[in-house]
């Protein structure tokens, strides 16, 4: 028997499991020993606690001066300017065309 044939089929017995899983509401329940107890929100706060959790530096934004008096929308200032240009142009497009 080829290798191949051998590896696949040892595959295929390793996604079947031995005991039927159990279900309650579409969900799969895991085995649990007799001897173990219920699931306190207590023990998940022991739990909890006891898992070391990288302690990241804290997140700040800082403001930057930018030479704009308070109140100013520099985000909007590339439309102001748009703008500005397009009335400048306007203006200059009727002055050659002898509009007022």
């Amino acid at each position: 028997m080829p290798i191949g044939t051998i590896i696949s089929d040892l595959a295929r017995r390793g996604l079947v499991s031995a005991k039927p899983a159990v279900t309650r509401n579409d969900i799969r329940l895991f085995p649990v020993r007799p001897d173990t107890g219920p699931v306190t929100p207590e023990l998940v706060k022991t739990l909890a606690e006891e898992v070391d959790e990288p302690q990241w530096p804290r997140f700040e934004v800082k403001a930057k001066a930018c030479g704009f008096q308070s109140g100013v929308d520099v985000r909007r200032l590339n439309q102001v300017n748009d703008e500005l240009e397009m009335e400048d142009f306007q203006r200059k497009l009727r002055a050659e065309t002898g509009q007022l």
